[in-house]
Formats: structure tokens, sequence, C-alpha cells
């Protein structure tokens, strides 16, 4: 099973690919948010570098949220577009599944915060092996610092928004609140094209047209528009 992987959900841009047996390549950008002109010609210089062809992906897999809208959009239409063009499944992978996949057997807790604006971060909170304990949220920073207060381990925080907030939880956990370091805090597309093979493994597997992003919220176009239609 080889699986070609996109992550667009943040800032961060990454494309991989994978097999069975290794991580074939990856390849990451973070300069913006510039992925509708980026991301295809990344993605292109990769199969041409692993000598691969579209004939040799057996699966698209892409971070369906939570995260950016737009980032969003962007890698769900090209995961589309490029399956039902190579008919081939997709396989969705939850944005912070893959933050905490990336710290499992780092800490005795990991917790993937995304900045989701309006003083809020996208969360979950995971063990040591990456299993989810607590389901994704959006949370202000006082909240989720007080919800983890309880939490008898170490904390390990990751993801764009880690670093902004994390005075409020070392104020919170004092030693147990720990950062991941910046150069595996954000790049994630080998993470999920690793957990798209498990899922793949499992026959979890999805037609391009059933792909759709995941979103705690509605967008401020949804929200404005929400506001219009009962005026």
């Amino acid at each position: 099973m080889r699986i070609l992987s996109i992550d667009t959900a943040t800032k961060v841009m990454g494309v991989a690919l994978a097999d069975d047996n290794k991580l074939i390549g990856e390849a990451c950008l973070n300069v913006g948010k510039t992925h509708s002109q980026r991301l295809l010609p990344l993605l292109a210089a990769l199969l041409e570098n692993a000598e691969l062809d579209p004939s040799q992906i057996d699966a698209v897999a892409v971070t369906s949220g939570p995260g950016s809208f737009t980032g969003l959009r962007i890698g769900i239409a090209t995961a589309k577009a490029l399956a039902k063009a190579w008919q081939r499944p997709v396989i969705p992978v939850c944005t912070l599944d893959a933050l905490a996949y990336n710290a499992r057997h780092l800490s005795e807790y990991i917790c993937p915060v995304l900045d989701a604006r309006k003083s809020q971060l996208y969360s979950a909170l995971y063990n040591s092996e990456a299993s989810r304990l607590e389901n994704p949220c959006a949370v202000t920073v006082a909240e989720l610092a007080a919800s983890l207060q309880h939490k008898g381990g170490r904390v390990l925080f990751l993801g764009d928004g880690a670093e902004a907030a994390f005075p409020f939880f070392k104020e919170a956990l004092a030693e147990r609140a720990l950062l991941m370091p910046k150069a595996r805090r954000l790049f994630i597309a080998s993470s999920v094209a690793e957990l798209a093979l498990k899922e793949a493994k499992a026959g979890n597997f999805m037609m391009p047209e059933q792909l759709k992003a995941f979103y705690l919220r509605a967008s401020e176009a949804e929200v404005k528009k929400k506001v219009l239609i009962g005026k």
C-alpha cells in the first residue's frame, strides 16, 4: 500500500509519500498562506524525485480539519481532484491526531493546539501513545489551561498555537508544561501518511465525493450569511 498525503491545514504546507515499509519522501514549506500556488508543484516534484507516477499511488490522504478554513479547502479540493483523476480512494486524517502522532512517546500527555483566532484554540488531549483521550474542541487558552491542571503528568504542547499560549500553560502547570521544539512542532505530512496507512489496513477508505472538511465552528463567511438571512 502506497499513500500520498497532503497537509494544508495551517500556514505550513506539506506532502509525503509512504508505503508499508518506509517513508519514501516528504516536502514541506513554511512560507505563509500561498498553498494554492505551491501545492501542485510541490506534489509534482515529490513524485518526480521519488520516480513514481500516479498509477503507483494506492490512496490519497489529507488533513481534514480542524484548521484554517481556506487551507483545508485547498487541500481537500486537491485531494478530491487527484483521487478522481487517478480513480483512487481518499483517507481523511484529523489535523490534531497527526500533530499528536508527531509527539508520541515523548510525554505522558500530548496536547496539540492550533490558533483558531477569535481568542480561541483548536485542541484535543492524547496519551503517550497518541491515542485520543478527549475529543477536538474550540476553547480559550484559560479554559484549556484549567482543564489540564488536574492531570498528574507532564503535558507536551505543539502546533501553531503552542508558543503564544505556552506562558499561560506554564503558569497553570509549572514544570509539567513542555513545549515541543520548533523543528517538530508543525510539520506533519509524514504523520498524516502513517496514520492513513493504518486506516487503509483497517479498510477505512472513502470515495472522493464523500470527503468533507471537519470544522469545529462556522467560518466568518457562514456566520455573516446566517446574520443576513436572519435579517
